[in-house]
């Protein structure tokens, strides 16, 4: 019994030292040129030796994908939001550029001549649209093809680390003025979406409807739910998407 809590230790103490190996190395990237970044920072930034991480990883090249891997995984567990709920959905991602958003603000500025900021960017592109498409499923949903595409792409501007820059680091908002401000684009982009246009009449400006939710009162806009089309079935009470505040 002995042996195997002893065991146990050993293996727990193995993946937290595994675990802080690249955590490191994630902060590290957040701070500097991945080319610039040596083993010997690594270690010393994690409090082992370079031996433990060579024992542990093999080589550099190989901890940068390992780190890869770990990153991609912890990025995607912050961003979880509940399905259908645009201010919860708005109020994680702030919560996750708070974290991160100068570090990858920082990675988007070198990516073009450090391979390997590359790498963590384009993952980064995916990822964010995939968010997208399971966040604001409900809605989405009830979209021809073109106009859910439409609409991705305008989530993804008003979701994006940029969006959040220019409002917490260019203007300098508060926090909670920059997720205000979020959600209202956010809101705007599903209400105007969710308008009830022929899929055989494209509209003169495919914007049109943002733009004239953007200026609906935040009263009224937020209380509207969508036009379900006649051929598409109504969502449950359970996957009614909200836009409350």
């Amino acid at each position: 019994m002995i042996r195997k809590y002893e065991q146990t230790v050993r293996a727990e103490a193995s993946e937290s030292t595994y675990r802080g190996v690249m955590q490191a190395l994630m902060d590290l990237i957040l701070e500097k040129s991945s080319s610039t970044i040596s083993l010997a920072d690594v270690a010393e930034r994690s409090n082992v030796s370079v031996q433990t991480i060579i024992r542990r990883f093999g080589g550099r090249d190989q901890l940068f994908d390992a780190t890869l891997a770990f990153a991609t995984t912890q990025i995607v567990e912050e961003r979880e939001a509940p399905v259908g709920d645009a201010s919860a959905a708005i109020h994680v991602i702030v919560d996750h550029y708070e974290l991160r958003g100068d570090g990858v603000m920082g990675m988007l500025a070198q990516e073009h001549s450090d391979l390997r900021f590359r790498q963590f960017t384009d993952i980064g592109r995916v990822q964010h649209r995939e968010w997208i498409a399971k966040t604001f499923a409900p809605w989405l949903a009830t979209l021809t093809d073109e106009r859910a595409d439409l609409c991705t792409d305008l989530l993804a501007v008003a979701t994006d680390v940029y969006t959040w820059t220019i409002l917490r680091r260019d203007r300098r908002l508060s926090r909670n003025q920059t997720e205000q401000r979020m959600l209202r684009l956010t809101t705007a982009i599903l209400t105007g979406a969710a308008v009830d246009t022929p899929a055989t009449t494209a509209p003169a400006d495919p914007g049109a409807e943002v733009l004239a939710a953007v200026h609906t009162p935040a009263s009224t806009r937020l209380s509207t739910r969508l036009s379900t089309p006649a051929s598409t079935p109504a969502p449950t009470s359970a996957s009614t998407p909200s836009l409350a505040t």
